[in-house]
């Protein structure tokens, strides 16, 4: 045989064995695909049984709960109606996740287009309410503005409004059902016959009907328990001041509601507010007026917060001006605002505050210690307390001076003769004796620098006073 015979030959065999082949794997194909698919619509009917019986029971509570809903408290309705939105989201997320692989017919689709209108029905239901209600979904945080920090206000739904809503939501779930039961009817037309358990969400419920609805609507809005409760308080006896109060002298106790803090120029405010009532507490204004004793025009801060309903929150109110060896009257108000004012006036506490006066002032230099007897002359005393100086004398006269820091002060010297004891003063009363607070007043005939004026230059910004006062300088 020539080698194109054998050629041909080979040729010839391999192609009747390629063919037998093909048909031998297209006459087992069609057993083996229709095997597959009866196992993915049986696994398939498998899970959704498990969500069916979920939204079944599901869908009793929501029937359970329609009838109910007028005798139930607001926080008891907020919460059931927060595990039917939390577990229908569930169920339709699970849902959605079922169709790979796909099962025969579409049902997947059906089924879960099915459990996702039952979510929606129940999240229209919760929204409706919430604005009928003015219900606050969950989760609530309470902070201080700004920013929000509880849910906002839905927008207001009147009654006929709210009937029509529900009226939808009925139709969602009717609708719903529609879907299921094409699903079941595709499954079971499939390969494998598989069967999905029917549905027990009900389209027939009296609140799904125009006439069900607005009597659902009527007592809702006439339900006593439902009805919302504004009370918004300052905790009694809650009042923090800042700096801290000092422990009265030799453990004495104070007095009711007066306290003294430590030396300071500031004093700021923190009070306890909580809301005990059932709905949001927005935009509450909390102020704190620090009023002298001497009568003299307050001072006002204020700071607004949101509470949610069994909240508390403690806010700390912006540093208001006071001074040394000063008594004050520190009133803090709590007002709620329309319509949250509906329990009556605004809570307040009262505390009178006394800042203790600050530590007497120290001298230990002055420089140059000696002078003529003229004055006007510039000195410069160092030492400690100056901060909140109120005068400098020169044995009995005062001197005009400028406040350069805590340790430094700029006086002009006054005339005078003799040496003489320089003194600071504050609130906390005069500088004592030291070795370095003498001050010479030197007669124009003795020591080489009689007649002559010494001044001492500085670079720190200073306003001069006249004597008895002080203005703070250079920090």
């Amino acid at each position: 045989m020539s080698r194109s015979a054998r050629a041909l030959a080979v040729g010839t065999v391999a192609a009747a064995a390629v063919a037998f082949l093909l048909i031998g794997g297209a006459l087992r194909t069609g057993p083996q695909s229709a095997s597959y698919l009866r196992d993915v619509n049986r696994s398939f009917a498998d899970q959704v049984a498990v969500l069916t019986a979920r939204s079944n029971a599901l869908g009793r509570q929501l029937g359970t709960l329609l009838p109910a809903m007028a005798a139930s408290s607001r926080p008891a309705l907020e919460a059931s109606l927060d595990t039917l939105v939390q577990q229908a989201e569930s169920i339709a997320r699970q849902a959605a996740v079922l169709e790979s692989p796909a099962p025969s017919g579409g049902a997947g689709a059906d089924v879960a287009t099915a459990f996702a209108q039952r979510a929606t029905a129940i999240i229209d239901l919760r929204r409706t309410l919430d604005r009928l209600l003015v219900l606050s979904p969950l989760p609530t945080v309470t902070s201080a503005d700004p920013p929000a920090t509880v849910a906002p206000t839905p927008p207001a739904l009147s009654a006929a409004a709210a009937t029509a809503a529900l009226e939808r939501v009925g139709g969602t779930i009717a609708s719903s059902n529609r879907s299921y039961a094409a699903g079941r009817r595709s499954l079971r037309a499939s390969p494998g016959r598989a069967s999905l358990p029917p549905s027990s969400w009900r389209t027939a419920t009296a609140a799904w009907t125009p006439t069900g609805a607005a009597s659902l609507v009527a007592a809702l809005g006439a339900s006593p328990t439902l009805a919302a409760v504004h009370d918004v308080v300052l905790a009694t006896g809650a009042l923090a001041l800042i700096p801290a109060p000092v422990p009265p002298a030799n453990g004495a106790s104070a007095p009711a509601n007066a306290v003294e803090v430590p030396p300071t120029s500031k004093l700021a405010v923190s009070a306890v507010v909580a809301n005990r009532g059932n709905v949001p507490a927005r935009h509450v204004t909390v102020e704190v007026q620090v009023a002298p004793q001497t009568g003299k025009a307050p001072t006002r801060r204020s700071r607004t917060v949101s509470i949610g309903p069994g909240g508390s929150t403690t806010v700390t109110l912006p540093p208001a001006p006071v001074a040394p060896a000063h008594s004050y009257t520190v009133t803090v108000t709590v007002a709620p605002p329309v319509p949250d004012a509906t329990t009556g006036a605004a809570t307040s506490d009262t505390l009178s505050v006394t800042v203790a006066p600050p530590s007497p002032p120290a001298v230990a230099q002055v420089t140059p210690a000696k002078g003529p007897e003229r004055g006007g002359n510039t000195v410069v005393i160092l030492g400690s307390n100056f901060r909140q100086a109120t005068a400098v004398k020169f044995g009995t006269t005062d001197a005009s001076f400028t406040i350069v820091s805590g340790t430094e002060i700029k006086a002009v010297v006054p005339p005078g003769t003799g040496t003489v004891t320089v003194t600071v003063e504050n609130a906390g009363g005069p500088s004592g004796y030291s070795a370095g607070n003498q001050y010479t007043y030197e007669h124009p005939r003795s020591g080489s620098g009689a007649g002559t004026t010494s001044t001492t230059s500085t670079t720190a910004t200073t306003a001069t006073t006249t004597p008895s006062s002080a203005t703070t300088a250079g920090g």
